[in-house]
């Protein structure tokens, strides 16, 4: 455990230290992404040597001309969290726990100005689903989600279009023995477009996802489940107002029974211009639950591959059958400082369907009876992003026993995370 401390002090001395240059400034024109792949660092040409060691690894000609040349890059993930009360403490053999984890990625990217190019990252991939809230890059059980994928990416005459076939990651104990899950596969496309030109100009997003599974876990049984799923996305944004609104229809098979489920999710944002530039916010979701568990209709809407921190920061609630709102609050303290705070107040739908718990399984079954009202998720976190690419979070949720987690035997809970990301 002191290992462990010291090795996060030196991370903070050094995101610290990261924190006073200005080498790569928000206004590079490779700045660092989120999804490495669309970086673009050919304007750094005759400019990398004065910016020092990191701006000569983001750009190393490999040809006189210059038609040719690397770009290098790595990132260190660090994650800490503590959970006083997993599941409400309805499965007593779920204690309290602290969970440590980190992650190193490296990446080398071979352009030429004829267009070819060769991306070779050392590390699992992960996928740019385009803000479709189905398929969210998150950190669960400290480690992301990742797939062993092919990607296809192209843009033609304005429309942005994707295609992936793949599976999900396991996440094994050990270093280095992750596969891909071979009872499950994942594959989609989607096409996307902007309206007009513009910034904040109106964006549509049409998308197909097919997963199939050897095994899922409903309230009415275990069987494999065969899912496709069809939706549309719209997001945008005006001086004072963003906006994305997304609704999806799922049919398949579960087993002998037919699926047919329906989700809708939205996020609105207002921003006032007064002192610090707050974003006035209401999320919500609907996630379509099943009515009768003896009919030959499922219609429990399954979401994918969601970040488990769906709701808050705090990975403790699987979507499915459920209905929440959520007003939330954020402002930037400082140019690199945010702090959001805000409750996001869940309910189930259908009385006759679970309450679903991660990774996707029931954990209040579904009698008919009883209260439909859940719990309120409260939450405060800060973001510090002391240079573009990497981040500190620091986050806390409390979550209350609603009635139905009361009547259940369940308890409050408490949720603390840290986590560290440096990108260079």
């Amino acid at each position: 455990m002191l290992r462990c401390r010291r090795l996060l002090v030196a991370l903070l001395a050094s995101a610290a230290a990261l924190g006073l240059r200005t080498a790569l400034a928000a206004e590079d024109p490779c700045a660092v992404k989120l999804f490495r792949w669309q970086e673009d660092c050919r304007n750094l040409r005759g400019r990398a040597a004065a910016l020092g060691a990191l701006g000569r690894l983001r750009y190393l000609p490999l040809n006189t001309s210059g038609s040719v040349w690397l770009t290098l890059g790595a990132e260190y993930r660090f994650k800490t969290e503590y959970y006083n009360a997993p599941d409400f403490f309805l499965r007593p053999a779920f204690e309290r726990y602290t969970a440590l984890g980190e992650r190193v990625l490296l990446h080398a990217d071979l352009r030429t100005a004829q267009g070819f190019r060769v991306f070779l990252r050392v590390g699992r991939q992960e996928l740019d689903s385009g803000g479709n809230r189905l398929i969210s890059t998150r950190d669960a059980g400290n480690l992301r989600l990742a797939f062993d994928m092919a990607h296809l990416e192209s843009r033609i005459s304005g429309f942005d279009a994707v295609a992936f076939y793949g599976r999900p990651v396991l996440n094994q104990r050990g270093a280095f023995d992750d596969s891909g899950n071979p009872a499950e596969r994942f594959l989609g496309a989607w096409v996307q477009r902007a309206l007009w030109s513009g910034s904040g100009a109106p964006a549509i997003h049409v998308f197909f996802m097919l997963r199939d599974r050897n095994r899922a876990v409903y309230e009415r049984g275990v069987a494999a489940d065969d899912r496709r799923t069809v939706g549309l996305r719209a997001s945008g944004a005006a001086p004072r107002w963003d906006y994305a609104l997304q609704a999806s229809h799922q049919y398949g098979s579960f087993g002998s029974t037919e699926i047919s489920a329906d989700g809708v999710a939205g996020d609105v944002g207002w921003h006032p211009d007064i002192l610090g530039h707050p974003r006035v916010a209401a999320s919500f979701g609907y996630a379509s639950g099943d009515s009768n568990p003896r009919d030959n209709r499922l219609g429990t809407f399954d979401v994918l591959y969601p970040n488990l921190g769906y709701f808050t920061d705090a990975p403790v609630f699987y979507p499915g059958n459920t209905l929440d709102f959520q007003p939330n609050v954020t402002v930037e303290l400082a140019p690199p400082l945010r702090l959001r705070a805000g409750s996001d107040i869940i309910h189930r739908l259908s009385k006759h369907d679970a309450v679903y718990t991660t990774p996707g399984v029931p954990l209040i079954p579904g009698t008919g009876t009883g209260s439909s009202y859940v719990t309120a998720l409260r939450y405060l976190r800060g973001d510090w992003t002391p240079r573009p690419g990497s981040s500190v979070t620091l986050s806390y949720v409390h979550g209350g026993a609603g009635s139905l987690i009361r009547s259940a035997g369940g308890h409050p809970f408490s949720y603390l995370m840290f986590s560290l990301d440096v990108r260079l």
